[in-house]
């Protein structure tokens, strides 16, 4: 077990020795100066070209089926930039920072890939839930969506005795997962991902806060963009963890929120989030992560868990 005072202290040493960080400062940079309409196209080129293993993975998956919109290559970075737009081009580089991660750095009994995959999920079920419900700049939601899994990243890498102690808590003791990571980090995963957006100096407003569950009627624009953020992280952490009975009772429990929340039936959710599904696993493709990352347990239960589990896992079979 830890307290949050340690915890802090020893996160923001490892990242301090840049120890393998899960986003480089090249790509801090970019994805700071890619949140701003203000900023010159030029200079986000400059600061890519400046790190050319970064831009040549930018490239790469620029050009890819999912993202070329004709058939000709773009070989320039700013070309990339105008062709897929800001909010995609950093949506790129955040998703090209956690993949060469995953690729390079194995924690110890720690499946990288598999975070990965339930990242990818959230982000694109994030930003499907806001476009259904008319949020303004639901794109912005897909990379708010994917930060939130930054401490995730960072305790899986830095520290996985106690990433693996979460999971294992949350199963022998048959907690929520977000209860069991303060029971033995003495923080939030949202905590824990709001230090490790502070320590890359991230913009401050790509880091969804929680929303106040209790007070839905009341929200503002703002507090729904926040809340499509958590229900998608919350969605994906759900479909990815092990078989428990409390995973259909926590499964039940984000259909209500979702619902209240959206005001969207709970079958067209499930619809959204299976299509998401789909556009996840066709992004995976572009970064070369294995669809078997995406696999879940098999569930006994005839329920709308079980439905949707399976639906997704159709799509996994599918390719």
């Amino acid at each position: 077990m830890s307290d949050a005072a340690t915890l802090c202290s020893t996160l923001t040493a490892k990242l301090a020795g840049h120890n393998l960080p899960v986003i480089r400062q090249t790509s801090a940079k970019v994805i700071a100066l890619l949140s701003s309409k203000n900023s010159d196209v030029d200079i986000i080129a400059e600061a890519i070209r400046k790190d050319q293993s970064f831009m040549a993975r930018i490239l790469k998956v620029a050009n890819s089926a999912y993202y070329r919109r004709r058939g000709d290559t773009i070989t320039s970075i700013t070309r990339a930039i105008l062709h897929v737009g800001y909010a995609t081009t950093r949506d790129i580089a955040l998703a090209a920072e956690y993949v060469e991660f995953a690729h390079k750095r194995q924690a110890t009994g720690v499946n990288l890939h598999r975070l990965l995959a339930k990242a990818f999920v959230a982000a694109h079920q994030a930003s499907a839930l806001g476009a259904a419900v008319r949020l303004p700049d639901p794109e912005v939601l897909f990379t708010s969506a994917l930060l939130e899994s930054l401490g995730e990243f960072a305790l899986a890498s830095y520290l996985p005795a106690m990433f693996k102690e979460i999971g294992y808590v949350a199963r022998e003791e048959g907690l929520p997962y977000e209860e069991a990571h303060v029971r033995v980090t003495g923080m939030s995963s949202h905590a824990v991902t709001i230090l490790i957006a502070t320590a890359y100096q991230l913009p401050e407003d790509l880091i969804a806060p929680v929303p106040d569950w209790d007070a839905i009627p009341a929200w503002t624009v703002a507090d729904r963009r926040h809340a499509v953020v958590h229900l998608a992280n919350g969605c994906a952490e759900n479909l990815f963890a092990s078989d428990s009975p409390l995973l259909l009772e926590d499964f039940n429990g984000f259909m209500t929120r979702a619902t209240a929340a959206l005001g969207l039936e709970a079958s067209k959710v499930a619809a959204l989030l299976t299509d998401a599904f789909q556009r996840a696993l066709e992004f995976a493709a572009t970064v070369k992560l294995d669809r078997s990352c995406f696999a879940f347990d098999k569930l006994p239960r005839d329920t709308a868990r079980q439905n949707f589990v399976q639906n997704c896992t159709e799509l996994i079979k599918s390719a």
